[in-house]
Protein backbone atom coordinates (compact mmCIF):
# COMPACT_ATOMS: atom_id res chain seq x y z
CA UNK A 1 0.00 0.00 0.00
CA UNK A 2 1.04 3.68 -0.59
CA UNK A 3 0.91 6.51 1.84
CA UNK A 4 0.54 10.13 0.10
CA UNK A 5 1.39 12.53 2.82
CA UNK A 6 2.70 15.97 3.01
CA UNK A 7 6.31 17.18 4.91
CA UNK A 8 6.23 19.88 7.23
CA UNK A 9 6.74 22.41 4.91
CA UNK A 10 4.02 21.23 2.92
CA UNK A 11 5.92 19.53 0.11
CA UNK A 12 3.61 15.85 -1.56
CA UNK A 13 5.67 12.94 -0.63
CA UNK A 14 4.80 9.03 -0.82
CA UNK A 15 5.49 6.15 1.07
CA UNK A 16 5.30 2.97 -0.35
CA UNK A 17 5.27 0.26 2.12
CA UNK A 18 5.78 -2.45 -0.72
CA UNK A 19 9.44 -1.31 -1.79
CA UNK A 20 10.39 0.75 1.62
CA UNK A 21 10.81 3.64 -0.63
CA UNK A 22 9.79 7.62 -0.53
CA UNK A 23 9.64 9.62 -3.16
CA UNK A 24 8.87 13.43 -3.94
CA UNK A 25 6.26 13.52 -6.60
CA UNK A 26 3.85 15.92 -8.33
CA UNK A 27 0.84 17.31 -6.49
CA UNK A 28 -0.98 15.61 -9.28
CA UNK A 29 0.02 12.27 -8.68
CA UNK A 30 -0.22 12.77 -4.58
CA UNK A 31 -3.88 13.86 -5.26
CA UNK A 32 -4.98 11.24 -7.29
CA UNK A 33 -3.49 8.39 -4.61
CA UNK A 34 -5.01 10.28 -1.91
CA UNK A 35 -8.24 9.82 -3.91
CA UNK A 36 -7.53 6.13 -4.66
CA UNK A 37 -6.93 5.34 -0.90
CA UNK A 38 -3.32 4.43 -1.79
CA UNK A 39 -3.44 1.98 -4.30
CA UNK A 40 -2.86 2.34 -7.94
CA UNK A 41 -5.21 0.25 -9.43
CA UNK A 42 -7.72 3.28 -8.24
CA UNK A 43 -6.65 5.41 -10.35
CA UNK A 44 -9.27 6.94 -12.25
CA UNK A 45 -6.47 8.70 -14.74
CA UNK A 46 -4.76 6.38 -17.39
CA UNK A 47 -2.02 8.75 -17.82
CA UNK A 48 -1.42 8.61 -14.40
CA UNK A 49 -1.86 5.30 -13.70
CA UNK A 50 0.17 3.99 -16.37
CA UNK A 51 3.12 7.11 -14.71
CA UNK A 52 2.84 5.16 -11.41
CA UNK A 53 3.38 1.94 -12.89
CA UNK A 54 6.44 3.19 -15.20
CA UNK A 55 7.91 4.61 -11.53
CA UNK A 56 8.07 0.84 -10.17
CA UNK A 57 4.93 1.85 -8.13
CA UNK A 58 2.01 -1.03 -7.85
CA UNK A 59 -0.25 -2.83 -5.35
CA UNK A 60 1.21 -5.46 -3.59
CA UNK A 61 0.73 -6.96 -0.43
CA UNK A 62 4.20 -8.49 0.87
CA UNK A 63 3.75 -11.91 2.73
CA UNK A 64 4.29 -12.91 6.50
CA UNK A 65 7.40 -14.46 7.90
CA UNK A 66 5.83 -17.84 10.04
CA UNK A 67 6.90 -18.96 13.67
CA UNK A 68 9.14 -21.46 11.84
CA UNK A 69 10.95 -18.67 9.67
CA UNK A 70 11.31 -16.13 12.57
CA UNK A 71 12.71 -19.40 14.73
CA UNK A 72 15.40 -20.19 12.00
CA UNK A 73 16.24 -16.41 11.16
CA UNK A 74 16.60 -16.06 14.64
CA UNK A 75 18.96 -18.84 14.95
CA UNK A 76 20.75 -18.35 11.95
CA UNK A 77 21.66 -14.61 13.25
CA UNK A 78 24.10 -15.92 16.18
CA UNK A 79 22.99 -13.62 18.61
CA UNK A 80 22.10 -16.68 20.89
CA UNK A 81 20.60 -15.32 24.74
CA UNK A 82 21.44 -11.44 23.69
CA UNK A 83 19.20 -10.16 27.09
CA UNK A 84 18.69 -11.81 30.14
CA UNK A 85 15.94 -9.72 32.63
CA UNK A 86 15.76 -10.84 35.95
CA UNK A 87 12.65 -9.63 38.21
CA UNK A 88 14.88 -9.94 41.33
CA UNK A 89 12.04 -8.36 43.38
CA UNK A 90 8.59 -7.55 43.60
CA UNK A 91 9.35 -4.92 46.30
CA UNK A 92 9.49 -1.18 46.17
CA UNK A 93 10.62 2.03 48.03
CA UNK A 94 8.10 4.02 46.08
CA UNK A 95 4.48 3.85 44.70
CA UNK A 96 4.69 5.44 41.89
CA UNK A 97 0.97 6.32 40.87
CA UNK A 98 1.12 5.56 37.34
CA UNK A 99 2.64 2.01 38.25
CA UNK A 100 0.68 -0.85 36.84
CA UNK A 101 1.99 -2.92 40.36
CA UNK A 102 0.26 -0.63 42.10
CA UNK A 103 -3.16 -2.19 42.29
CA UNK A 104 -5.54 -0.44 40.03
CA UNK A 105 -4.83 -2.12 37.21
CA UNK A 106 -6.96 -5.28 37.06
CA UNK A 107 -5.15 -9.21 36.82
CA UNK A 108 -1.41 -6.99 37.63
CA UNK A 109 0.62 -8.01 40.72
CA UNK A 110 0.78 -5.90 43.10
CA UNK A 111 3.57 -4.93 45.57
CA UNK A 112 4.31 -7.13 47.48
CA UNK A 113 7.16 -8.99 49.79
CA UNK A 114 7.91 -11.65 46.74
CA UNK A 115 12.19 -11.62 46.07
CA UNK A 116 14.19 -13.50 44.48
CA UNK A 117 16.12 -16.15 46.92
CA UNK A 118 19.97 -17.22 46.12
CA UNK A 119 19.01 -20.60 46.08
CA UNK A 120 16.64 -20.04 42.70
CA UNK A 121 19.62 -17.54 41.37
CA UNK A 122 22.22 -20.52 41.86
CA UNK A 123 19.46 -22.50 39.77
CA UNK A 124 19.42 -19.99 37.07
CA UNK A 125 23.51 -19.90 36.23
CA UNK A 126 22.90 -23.90 36.85
CA UNK A 127 20.46 -24.66 34.15
CA UNK A 128 21.74 -21.66 31.53
CA UNK A 129 25.48 -23.25 31.80
CA UNK A 130 23.85 -26.39 31.44
CA UNK A 131 21.85 -25.00 27.98
CA UNK A 132 25.52 -23.66 27.20
CA UNK A 133 23.43 -20.14 26.96
CA UNK A 134 25.40 -17.06 28.12
CA UNK A 135 23.74 -14.04 27.64
CA UNK A 136 25.20 -10.79 26.61
CA UNK A 137 23.71 -8.75 28.38
CA UNK A 138 22.01 -9.12 32.50
CA UNK A 139 19.28 -6.54 33.41
CA UNK A 140 18.16 -6.53 36.84
CA UNK A 141 14.30 -5.39 37.48
CA UNK A 142 11.89 -5.14 40.23
CA UNK A 143 10.28 -3.22 41.89
CA UNK A 144 13.15 -1.32 42.80
CA UNK A 145 16.18 -4.05 42.42
CA UNK A 146 18.77 -2.30 44.56
CA UNK A 147 16.00 -3.64 47.47
CA UNK A 148 17.64 -7.23 47.02
CA UNK A 149 21.06 -6.21 47.19
CA UNK A 150 22.66 -9.67 47.82
CA UNK A 151 21.22 -11.40 44.85
CA UNK A 152 22.09 -8.89 42.27
CA UNK A 153 25.69 -8.81 43.92
CA UNK A 154 25.79 -12.70 43.55
CA UNK A 155 24.69 -12.27 39.44
CA UNK A 156 27.82 -9.85 38.96
CA UNK A 157 30.43 -11.33 40.94
CA UNK A 158 29.56 -15.08 39.71
CA UNK A 159 28.04 -14.42 35.80
CA UNK A 160 30.80 -14.94 33.40
CA UNK A 161 29.71 -12.88 30.40
CA UNK A 162 31.60 -13.01 27.33
CA UNK A 163 34.51 -10.48 25.66
CA UNK A 164 32.81 -8.01 24.08
CA UNK A 165 29.53 -8.23 26.37
CA UNK A 166 27.31 -5.29 27.14
CA UNK A 167 27.25 -5.97 30.53
CA UNK A 168 25.05 -5.77 33.42
CA UNK A 169 22.26 -2.91 33.65
CA UNK A 170 19.48 -2.02 36.22
CA UNK A 171 16.27 -0.19 36.12
CA UNK A 172 16.27 1.65 38.91
CA UNK A 173 14.55 4.57 41.09
CA UNK A 174 17.82 5.55 41.82
CA UNK A 175 17.09 6.75 45.51
CA UNK A 176 19.26 3.79 47.07
CA UNK A 177 22.23 5.06 44.73
CA UNK A 178 23.08 7.10 48.10
CA UNK A 179 24.99 3.88 49.75
CA UNK A 180 28.73 4.85 48.95
CA UNK A 181 29.77 1.13 49.39
CA UNK A 182 27.47 -0.04 46.92
CA UNK A 183 27.92 2.75 44.01
CA UNK A 184 31.19 1.73 44.81
CA UNK A 185 30.19 -2.03 43.58
CA UNK A 186 28.20 -0.94 40.63
CA UNK A 187 30.91 1.60 39.52
CA UNK A 188 33.84 -0.87 39.80
CA UNK A 189 31.63 -3.47 37.77
CA UNK A 190 30.52 -0.87 35.16
CA UNK A 191 26.41 -1.71 36.01
CA UNK A 192 24.57 0.65 33.39
CA UNK A 193 22.09 2.47 35.53
CA UNK A 194 18.75 3.52 33.61
CA UNK A 195 17.14 5.98 35.93
CA UNK A 196 13.51 6.73 36.39
CA UNK A 197 13.22 10.95 36.01
CA UNK A 198 9.66 12.22 35.07
CA UNK A 199 11.15 15.58 35.00
CA UNK A 200 9.38 18.67 37.13
CA UNK A 201 5.97 16.48 37.15
CA UNK A 202 8.31 13.70 38.72
CA UNK A 203 6.59 14.76 42.35
CA UNK A 204 3.35 14.68 41.64
CA UNK A 205 3.61 10.68 40.21
CA UNK A 206 6.68 9.81 42.00
CA UNK A 207 6.30 9.18 45.79
CA UNK A 208 6.79 7.53 48.89
CA UNK A 209 4.62 5.02 50.36
CA UNK A 210 3.48 8.14 52.87
CA UNK A 211 2.95 10.41 49.53
CA UNK A 212 6.05 12.63 49.54
CA UNK A 213 7.99 13.40 46.65
CA UNK A 214 11.04 12.28 45.31
CA UNK A 215 12.57 14.58 43.00
CA UNK A 216 15.10 16.68 45.12
CA UNK A 217 16.32 13.50 46.90
CA UNK A 218 17.25 11.82 43.04
CA UNK A 219 18.70 14.65 41.77
CA UNK A 220 20.89 14.76 44.98
CA UNK A 221 21.71 11.51 44.14
CA UNK A 222 22.57 12.03 40.65
CA UNK A 223 24.62 15.42 41.71
CA UNK A 224 27.01 13.12 44.02
CA UNK A 225 27.38 10.41 41.35
CA UNK A 226 28.84 12.78 38.55
CA UNK A 227 31.17 14.72 40.81
CA UNK A 228 32.49 11.37 42.36
CA UNK A 229 32.34 9.44 39.44
CA UNK A 230 32.20 11.67 36.32
CA UNK A 231 33.22 8.94 33.58
CA UNK A 232 31.22 6.76 35.16
CA UNK A 233 28.00 9.17 35.33
CA UNK A 234 29.20 10.23 31.07
CA UNK A 235 29.09 6.94 29.82
CA UNK A 236 26.95 4.85 31.88
CA UNK A 237 24.01 6.64 33.60
CA UNK A 238 21.04 6.68 31.50
CA UNK A 239 16.69 8.06 31.48
CA UNK A 240 14.01 7.30 31.12
CA UNK A 241 11.29 9.66 32.02
CA UNK A 242 7.94 8.27 32.02
CA UNK A 243 5.23 10.52 30.34
CA UNK A 244 1.57 10.55 31.69
CA UNK A 245 -1.46 12.31 30.11
CA UNK A 246 -0.80 15.02 33.21
CA UNK A 247 2.61 15.26 31.85
CA UNK A 248 3.56 19.01 30.69
CA UNK A 249 6.09 18.59 27.62
CA UNK A 250 7.03 21.83 27.26
CA UNK A 251 8.12 22.37 30.91
CA UNK A 252 9.46 18.41 30.56
CA UNK A 253 11.30 19.65 27.39
CA UNK A 254 13.03 22.99 29.06
CA UNK A 255 13.44 20.89 32.01
CA UNK A 256 16.03 18.31 30.48
CA UNK A 257 17.12 20.37 28.31
CA UNK A 258 18.98 23.12 29.79
CA UNK A 259 20.44 21.28 32.44
CA UNK A 260 24.14 20.39 32.88
CA UNK A 261 22.84 16.79 34.53
CA UNK A 262 21.59 15.65 31.53
CA UNK A 263 24.02 17.00 28.61
CA UNK A 264 25.25 14.53 26.24
CA UNK A 265 21.84 11.98 27.23
CA UNK A 266 18.98 11.17 25.08
CA UNK A 267 16.12 10.81 27.51
CA UNK A 268 13.72 7.49 26.49
CA UNK A 269 10.20 8.53 27.02
CA UNK A 270 7.95 5.84 28.33
CA UNK A 271 4.33 6.59 27.54
CA UNK A 272 1.58 5.65 30.36
CA UNK A 273 -2.27 6.27 29.08
CA UNK A 274 -4.21 5.36 31.80
CA UNK A 275 -6.46 3.15 30.47
CA UNK A 276 -7.68 2.28 34.42
CA UNK A 277 -8.48 5.73 34.92
CA UNK A 278 -6.11 5.68 38.39
CA UNK A 279 -4.74 9.45 37.56
CA UNK A 280 -8.06 11.09 37.12
CA UNK A 281 -11.51 11.53 35.39
CA UNK A 282 -12.30 10.23 32.18
CA UNK A 283 -13.35 14.10 31.49
CA UNK A 284 -9.93 15.16 32.87
CA UNK A 285 -8.26 12.35 31.06
CA UNK A 286 -9.51 13.90 27.95
CA UNK A 287 -8.69 17.83 28.75
CA UNK A 288 -4.86 16.82 29.33
CA UNK A 289 -4.88 14.65 26.27
CA UNK A 290 -5.50 17.39 24.23
CA UNK A 291 -3.40 19.83 25.58
CA UNK A 292 -0.60 17.48 25.61
CA UNK A 293 -1.54 16.67 21.79
CA UNK A 294 -0.74 20.25 21.23
CA UNK A 295 2.38 20.64 23.18
CA UNK A 296 4.03 17.19 21.29
CA UNK A 297 2.96 18.71 17.84
CA UNK A 298 5.15 22.15 18.95
CA UNK A 299 8.21 20.01 20.10
CA UNK A 300 7.71 17.43 16.51
CA UNK A 301 7.66 21.20 14.32
CA UNK A 302 10.42 22.25 15.44
CA UNK A 303 12.45 19.50 15.80
CA UNK A 304 13.89 19.98 12.22
CA UNK A 305 15.86 22.95 13.58
CA UNK A 306 16.82 21.56 17.09
CA UNK A 307 18.20 18.16 15.17
CA UNK A 308 21.87 18.31 16.09
CA UNK A 309 21.73 20.81 18.94
CA UNK A 310 22.41 17.61 21.61
CA UNK A 311 18.88 18.09 23.39
CA UNK A 312 18.08 15.09 25.13
CA UNK A 313 14.62 15.32 25.78
CA UNK A 314 13.66 16.39 22.11
CA UNK A 315 16.44 13.71 21.01
CA UNK A 316 14.62 11.38 22.92
CA UNK A 317 11.14 12.02 21.19
CA UNK A 318 12.32 12.00 17.99
CA UNK A 319 16.21 10.13 16.60
CA UNK A 320 15.29 6.88 17.27
CA UNK A 321 12.35 6.98 14.96
CA UNK A 322 14.13 9.29 12.75
CA UNK A 323 17.21 6.56 11.94
CA UNK A 324 14.58 3.68 11.97
CA UNK A 325 13.32 5.24 8.77
CA UNK A 326 16.66 5.87 7.44
CA UNK A 327 18.29 3.14 7.68
CA UNK A 328 15.14 1.39 6.50
CA UNK A 329 16.95 -1.68 3.83
CA UNK A 330 16.42 -0.60 0.62
CA UNK A 331 15.14 -3.02 -1.24
CA UNK A 332 13.49 -5.09 1.92
CA UNK A 333 12.43 -8.51 2.49
CA UNK A 334 9.95 -10.11 0.53
CA UNK A 335 7.89 -10.82 3.73
CA UNK A 336 6.89 -8.68 6.67
CA UNK A 337 9.13 -10.41 9.31
CA UNK A 338 6.67 -11.86 12.46
CA UNK A 339 8.49 -9.74 15.29
CA UNK A 340 11.72 -7.77 14.51
CA UNK A 341 12.37 -8.08 18.44
CA UNK A 342 12.83 -11.83 18.96
CA UNK A 343 11.57 -15.07 18.96
CA UNK A 344 9.58 -16.01 22.68
CA UNK A 345 12.40 -17.85 24.74
CA UNK A 346 15.09 -18.15 22.00
CA UNK A 347 17.06 -14.91 21.99
CA UNK A 348 15.91 -13.03 25.50
CA UNK A 349 14.14 -13.96 29.23
CA UNK A 350 12.88 -12.60 31.58
CA UNK A 351 12.86 -14.62 35.27
CA UNK A 352 11.24 -13.22 37.97
CA UNK A 353 11.21 -13.02 41.74
CA UNK A 354 9.48 -16.44 41.61
CA UNK A 355 11.04 -17.99 39.02
CA UNK A 356 8.48 -18.09 36.91
CA UNK A 357 9.98 -18.00 33.02
CA UNK A 358 8.57 -15.43 29.92
CA UNK A 359 9.64 -14.06 27.08
CA UNK A 360 10.87 -10.78 28.15
CA UNK A 361 9.17 -8.63 31.19
CA UNK A 362 6.53 -6.69 29.20
CA UNK A 363 5.13 -10.25 28.49
CA UNK A 364 4.31 -11.63 31.86
CA UNK A 365 0.75 -13.32 31.14
CA UNK A 366 2.02 -15.86 28.91
CA UNK A 367 4.11 -18.35 30.93
CA UNK A 368 7.29 -20.05 29.19
CA UNK A 369 8.63 -22.44 31.73
CA UNK A 370 10.27 -22.31 35.46
CA UNK A 371 13.33 -22.29 36.84
CA UNK A 372 14.04 -25.96 38.40
CA UNK A 373 12.04 -27.23 35.43
CA UNK A 374 12.47 -26.19 32.30
CA UNK A 375 13.39 -22.64 31.45
CA UNK A 376 11.65 -22.65 28.11
CA UNK A 377 9.57 -25.34 27.08
CA UNK A 378 9.38 -25.27 23.14
CA UNK A 379 5.45 -25.80 22.89
CA UNK A 380 4.65 -22.85 24.65
CA UNK A 381 7.33 -20.55 22.60
CA UNK A 382 5.78 -21.80 19.65
CA UNK A 383 2.10 -21.69 21.05
CA UNK A 384 3.29 -17.53 21.63
CA UNK A 385 4.70 -17.24 18.10
CA UNK A 386 1.49 -18.81 16.20
CA UNK A 387 -1.01 -17.22 18.22
CA UNK A 388 1.02 -14.14 17.33
CA UNK A 389 0.80 -14.84 13.34
CA UNK A 390 -2.50 -15.26 13.32
CA UNK A 391 -3.23 -11.42 14.44
CA UNK A 392 -0.20 -10.26 11.83
CA UNK A 393 -1.26 -12.20 8.96
CA UNK A 394 -5.30 -10.97 9.39
CA UNK A 395 -3.87 -7.58 9.54
CA UNK A 396 -0.94 -6.09 8.32
CA UNK A 397 -0.46 -6.82 4.70
CA UNK A 398 -2.89 -4.26 3.53
CA UNK A 399 -1.51 -1.68 6.65
CA UNK A 400 1.36 1.09 4.96
CA UNK A 401 2.73 0.94 8.02
CA UNK A 402 4.00 -2.79 8.41
CA UNK A 403 7.80 -2.23 7.95
CA UNK A 404 7.91 0.41 10.12
CA UNK A 405 5.59 -0.62 13.14
CA UNK A 406 7.64 -1.64 16.58
CA UNK A 407 4.41 -3.51 17.26
CA UNK A 408 5.46 -7.03 19.20
CA UNK A 409 4.34 -9.83 21.60
CA UNK A 410 4.88 -7.53 24.40
CA UNK A 411 2.06 -5.07 23.28
CA UNK A 412 -1.02 -6.95 23.04
CA UNK A 413 -1.87 -7.52 26.49
CA UNK A 414 1.03 -8.20 28.27
CA UNK A 415 1.73 -11.21 26.41
CA UNK A 416 -2.43 -11.97 26.95
CA UNK A 417 -2.37 -12.27 23.22
CA UNK A 418 -6.49 -11.00 22.54
CA UNK A 419 -7.15 -9.82 19.21
CA UNK A 420 -8.99 -7.00 20.24
CA UNK A 421 -5.55 -5.76 21.95
CA UNK A 422 -3.86 -5.79 19.05
CA UNK A 423 -6.19 -3.88 17.04
CA UNK A 424 -6.24 -1.36 19.60
CA UNK A 425 -2.73 -0.38 18.84
CA UNK A 426 -3.29 0.32 15.35
CA UNK A 427 -4.46 3.55 14.94
CA UNK A 428 -1.90 4.88 17.16
CA UNK A 429 0.56 3.12 15.39
CA UNK A 430 -0.45 3.93 12.12
CA UNK A 431 -0.28 8.02 13.18
CA UNK A 432 3.20 7.44 14.82
CA UNK A 433 4.33 6.15 11.48
CA UNK A 434 2.90 8.82 9.19
CA UNK A 435 4.31 11.63 11.52
CA UNK A 436 7.58 10.69 11.98
CA UNK A 437 7.88 10.07 8.07
CA UNK A 438 6.47 13.84 8.15
CA UNK A 439 9.15 14.95 10.34
CA UNK A 440 11.49 12.53 8.21
CA UNK A 441 11.59 14.07 5.41
CA UNK A 442 11.13 17.71 6.55
CA UNK A 443 14.50 17.10 7.84
CA UNK A 444 16.28 15.78 5.07
CA UNK A 445 15.26 17.91 2.40
CA UNK A 446 16.77 20.43 4.45
CA UNK A 447 19.96 19.10 5.31
CA UNK A 448 20.81 15.54 2.77
CA UNK A 449 23.46 14.28 5.35
CA UNK A 450 21.23 14.15 8.26
CA UNK A 451 21.52 10.81 10.34
CA UNK A 452 24.62 9.88 8.99
CA UNK A 453 26.61 10.40 12.05
CA UNK A 454 24.20 8.68 13.86
CA UNK A 455 24.95 5.44 11.53
CA UNK A 456 28.11 4.98 13.31
CA UNK A 457 26.87 5.56 16.76
CA UNK A 458 24.00 3.60 17.26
Amino acid sequence: MILPFHSLSGEPFLYDSFTNRILAVSETLHGELTRASGLVSGIMDPVVRMACIQAGLRDGEPGIDSPEDLRQSMELSGLGLSKLVLGLTHQCNLRCRYCIYGGSVPGERTHEQAAMSLETARRVLEQLRARSQVPRSVIFYGGEPLLNWDVLRFFVETFDLPGGAERFAMATNGLLLDDPDRLSFLVAHRVLLNVSLDGPGHDRMRVTPSGEGTLARLLKVLGTIRQAHPDYYSESVGFVATVTPFTRLLETAEFFNSDELFAGKVIVSSWVFDPAGALGSKEELEGEKSRQNAEWELLRRSYPRNYGRGLPFDDGLHLQKMLAIDQRPIPPPSTIPLNACCYPGLNELFIDAGGRVTACERTEHFQLGEVGEELCRPERAEEMASRYHEFVSRHCPPCFAHRLCNKCFAQVGRGRLDEETFLSLCEDQRRAVRRSLELYVTIKSERPDAFEKEKTVF
